[in-house]
């Protein structure tokens, strides 16, 4: 049952503690405009309102998970996440000005994560389809960058890549790629080069 507070009139105020109700505050939980509410057995806030009536209106802030249905908009400032995960299934997450930083945990995007300037990872980062920087870099300080898919590797400015794989190559990149065999055994099986009319061995030292 909610506390109920009477006979609270405009020129009374209550102490500033919020109140701690058991479930939903109704109209006959009586409080100064403004003054919060809580509760603590849903984790949710409320404010009250004007009287309607003579019964008190209280408006729902949010439930504590701290749900956002469509975009989170953090201008200026950081959204640190010290332990735990940052998970936007659909919508946008933007910073503006600041950084996003997740100490202990991740940070996962269902499709593409693009950065104006950098991405920076002391360990990986893992992306399920691409990470796009339009200006700047993506630099992982300790840790390697990983094209697991078969035929996939780095795509450089302009379009060339670098790939690798066994046998010679048969994809059909832009003029200047590179190809790295694995299973390359002398010195004009090892490297090849995308030249104009196709791949051209490259003749290593050994």
């Amino acid at each position: 049952m909610a506390q109920i507070l009477n006979n609270v009139g405009q020129n009374e105020y209550l102490p500033y503690a919020p109140i701690q109700f058991q479930g939903a505050p109704g109209g006959q939980d009586y409080a100064e405009v403004g003054h919060v509410g809580i509760d603590v057995v849903n984790n949710v806030g409320y404010i009250a309102g004007n009287q309607v009536n003579g019964l008190q209106t209280w408006m729902a802030v949010a439930a504590a998970t701290g749900t956002a249905t469509t975009a989170l908009t953090i201008n200026p400032g950081n959204l640190v996440v010290t332990a735990g995960n940052e998970t936007i299934t659909a919508g946008n997450l933007t910073v503006s000005a600041g950084t996003i930083t997740a100490t202990v945990g991740s940070i996962t995007a269902g499709t593409t994560v693009t950065a104006g300037t950098s991405i920076a990872a002391t360990t990986s980062i893992l992306a399920g389809t691409t990470i796009t920087s339009t200006a700047g870099a993506i630099t992982a300080t300790n840790g390697n960058f990983v094209a697991t898919a078969a035929g996939t590797g780095v795509t450089l400015g302009g379009g060339a890549t670098i790939t690798c794989g066994t046998g010679a190559p048969t994809s059909t990149p832009p003029q200047g790629s590179l190809y790295l065999r694995l299973d390359g055994s002398t010195t004009a099986t090892r490297l090849y080069s995308r030249g104009v009319a196709g791949w051209i061995a490259i003749t290593t030292a050994s």
